[in-house]
């Protein structure tokens, strides 16, 4: 079984609180988006690793050359994140080559710890 995981912290516009049509993140292009997702343009269903809920997400690569994942609006909502929180995404490849992803999201960082804008690990097992 193979993961990856990609943890972002959310900016404000992130966090669905500015007044935006649409709630994105972007994927940092040195962290190789498309390895993580997939060829662009692409909808991926990502599930909520506490509730089992189903979110579907737009990944892109836009025309100014940022990868997004975007349509996040209800997500964060309903998971009430705030400027701050981690947003982890994680692409698990079993041992069958079937693949899922997962959402959560951590809404409770301790603000004293400085974390970079985004991480990325992969891990073997």
């Amino acid at each position: 079984m193979k993961v990856t995981q990609y943890i972002k912290k959310l900016s404000r516009s992130n966090a669905g609180l500015a007044k935006m049509n649409d709630v994105y993140i972007t994927i940092a292009t040195n962290a190789d988006p498309v390895s993580i997702f997939g060829d662009p343009p692409l909808s991926i269903d990502f599930v909520d690793r506490q509730t089992k809920n189903i979110t579907n997400l737009n990944f892109k690569h836009e025309s100014n050359g940022e990868y997004r994942l975007s349509k996040l609006g209800p997500y964060v909502r309903a998971k009430q994140a705030k400027e701050g929180d981690n947003i982890y995404l994680e692409k698990i490849i079993d041992d069958n080559n079937n693949v899922k992803f997962i959402i959560d999201i951590d809404t409770n960082i301790n603000s004293s710890r400085q974390l970079p804008s985004w991480q990325k690990y992969e891990f073997n097992y």
